[in-house]
């Protein structure tokens, strides 16, 4: 007996297995022969196995250059296969834009029935209020799979910078006392969150003397974090230039972390 193929309707049933082929290419510019464009995405709960591809462009006729099956643990398939079917079970057909490619996906449930899924490359749903693409490479510990989109490969979710500004100052000779210098230490904390659409600067003026200011900004902050590559915003770095006076009674020190 044929199976039965539902062609984007909601999702009934159990997953049992999924396979998607995403396809990243705009209508423009040919890509460069050694462009990734393309990954397929195989998980069967059956065999308990996750395959992976990888597909450059090549001459025009894909090449594979990363092929993996791993035997994925339990948890991982179950997981990932209850984001899809809660996602799929309230599907809406989605709006195709014609400027970009596409990705398909087959969902199949325990019945043998095969939900199939055809969607503009670029596309995402939410779980939870995070998207699907991101959640699922959480899962599969894969930040490199693309899912539905390439948004938020290696994005950056936070900047904070700490500044410090320690001064060592003596005391007036007309005043006796014992003390050789009096220490002085001000600091400044920005700190940069998209979750919270957040941008905070806690400023240090004394001992125990704080201000804090903190602006939220809705989708500001996370398209200005968008802005920047995790992997080029601090691959060019300086120290001191080579004039630069080094005076230990007045110091500057300052530690950027980005998540």
């Amino acid at each position: 007996m044929k199976s039965k193929t539902h062609n984007n309707e909601p999702f009934r049933g159990k997953l049992v297995k999924m396979q998607l082929r995403s396809t990243c290419m705009g209508y423009g510019p040919r890509p460069e022969p050694d462009e990734e464009v393309e990954q397929l995405l195989i998980i069967d709960a059956k065999g308990r196995t996750i395959h992976f591809e990888h597909l450059n462009y090549g001459d025009g006729n894909f090449v594979c250059v990363r092929e993996e099956t791993n035997h994925g643990s339990e948890s991982q398939i179950k997981d990932a296969f209850t984001v899809l079917e809660e996602v799929f079970k309230n599907f809406r057909e989605q709006e195709q834009y014609t400027d970009i490619t596409d990705w398909k996906l087959t969902l199949t449930n325990e019945d043998g029935e095969r939900y199939k899924y055809n969607c503009s490359f670029g596309c995402d749903f939410l779980y939870n209020g995070q998207s699907v693409s991101k959640v699922l490479r959480d899962i599969l510990n894969e930040p490199d799979l693309w899912i539905f989109t390439t948004d938020r490969v290696d994005t950056i979710e936070s900047i904070c910078v700490h500044y410090t500004h320690t001064i060592k100052l003596d005391p007036p000779p007309s005043l006796e006392c014992e003390l050789e210098c009096v220490t002085w230490k001000t600091s400044e904390q920005l700190i940069i969150d998209r979750d919270y659409e957040t941008i905070t600067l806690i400023r240090q003026v004394a001992d125990g003397v704080k201000i804090t200011s903190k602006y939220e900004i809705q989708d500001g902050v996370s398209d200005f974090l968008d802005g920047f590559d995790e992997d080029e915003l601090f691959a060019h770095t300086e120290g001191n230039p080579p004039n630069v006076i080094i005076d230990d009674r007045d110091t500057s020190e300052y530690q950027i972390t980005v998540t």
